[in-house]
């Protein structure tokens, strides 16, 4: 599933080259709109909120449950940020939902 998520994210990433802050959170949630995640992005007083109320993957997790973690690190990786997943379409939740500290975040 690693692997996935790294060519996931070598997909996406030539597209956030170079752009930091709230306009790299503004053209991660592009990418996600493009991908059918219907996302919705909130700022905090930390970072952002993170709804997304569509899954693509939705009916594959139920068999491969990982894919919820390919996703997440896909996710890092195109906010540059450490997510926290706070609610899972997966577990039943209405939308899956991360709280995004700053982008930047992530060490990398």
């Amino acid at each position: 599933m690693h692997r996935i998520a790294d060519r996931w994210a070598a997909r996406d990433l030539p597209r956030l080259e170079g752009v930091r802050g709230r306009d790299r959170a503004e053209r991660a949630k592009e990418i996600l709109v493009e991908r059918g995640f219907m996302p919705v992005l909130e700022p905090t007083s930390t970072g952002y909120l993170l709804r997304e109320s569509n899954c693509p993957v939705m009916q594959l997790t139920r068999a491969h449950p990982e894919i919820c973690d390919m996703v997440h690190r896909w996710l890092e990786v195109l906010f540059d940020a450490k997510l926290d997943r706070t609610r899972c379409l997966r577990r039943g939740d209405p939308f899956s939902a991360y709280a995004v500290t700053k982008p930047g975040g992530r060490g990398s």
